[in-house]
């Protein structure tokens, strides 16, 4: 049961995603190996920005190239040869038969990234929606985005602020000191569910945001 409730988890902030680059968090890590991305820059990155852009400009759309990249790491391939893979199977339930990785892996990858498009996609609305359930200003959001924050890490961080009665900034400095997102849990003594429970209602609360703002949109 915590090993499904730690996959909604991953699914809302297991991606990291700075412009351009993609930050190491597989689905495939179980729980004591989930690790917040480093500050520094010996973090080991799932694929770096000088090859997203060269994918690019060979066609792949971001999110390909990231579906891409998770199945490379799962099945122990370059990027490269998924994508290839791919060009020739057409589909990722295909492609991932080929690579002889689960249906139910390629699920979970699905959704991470349908949700990490949703970020990009809304952003600005994700952030005036965070920094309300943080009691924070949107420019203390944006400080912490410039700050090298990634806009998943900063919803879990607000989830767990609030199941500990801590503010953002204080589970900002711990990642700073290099706790992994397990041992920030742990610390504040989180229980899995409480976590799950808190970043499905952030879920669901913010795509209703997005959803009420576009009928408003519409109307005008």
């Amino acid at each position: 049961m915590k090993k499904l409730l730690f996959i909604f988890a991953a699914i809302v902030i297991g991606f990291s995603v700075h412009p351009g680059t993609f930050a190491d968090a597989s689905p495939e890590k179980s729980e004591n190996e989930q690790k917040v991305e480093k500050p520094d820059k010996h973090h080991h990155r799932l694929i770096e920005e000088d090859k997203v852009k060269e994918l690019t400009e060979k066609g792949f759309t971001k999110e390909e190239i990231f579906t891409g990249a998770i199945l490379a790491k799962k099945a122990d391939k370059s990027v490269d040869d998924v994508l290839t893979i791919y060009k020739e199977k057409k589909t990722w339930e295909n492609t991932a038969k080929e690579l002889g990785v689960d249906l139910e892996e390629l699920k979970k990858i699905n959704s991470m990234v349908e949700w990490n498009q949703f970020l990009e996609n809304h952003e600005g609305a994700v952030i005036d929606y965070l920094a309300a359930y943080s009691n924070k200003k949107p420019e203390d959001i944006q400080a912490y985005l410039d700050d090298k924050m990634s806009l998943r890490f900063l919803i879990g961080a607000a989830a767990m602020a609030k199941l500990s009665n801590k503010d953002l900034d204080e589970i900002i400095s711990m990642k700073k000191e290099g706790q992994s997102f397990h041992n920030i849990i742990s610390t504040l003594n989180i229980k899995h569910e409480d976590l799950h429970n808190e970043l499905k209602e952030f879920k669901k609360g913010v795509e209703e945001k997005v959803k009420d703002g576009s009928s408003e949109e519409a109307k005008e």
